[in-house]
């Protein structure tokens, strides 16, 4: 992923906006945001709900 944030992989590959994202997983697009760039950290509840929409490992989404 040559550095890159997982999250914003995945979310790029799936074609999908912050805002999208967001309002998939019940977050602001903020909080994704933050998330992207490092700023927050992941919550067991979020990280599960982001591996069930992408259809993924919760580990590929944590560097």
């Amino acid at each position: 992923m040559n550095g890159e944030n997982p999250l914003r992989v995945w979310r790029e590959y799936r074609c999908m906006t912050t805002a999208t994202l967001a309002a998939t997983v019940g977050v602001t697009p903020s909080a994704i945001s933050q998330v992207e760039t490092g700023k927050r950290g992941l919550s067991v509840d979020l990280l599960k709900k982001l591996s069930q929409t992408f259809q993924v490992d919760m580990d590929d989404l944590v560097d």
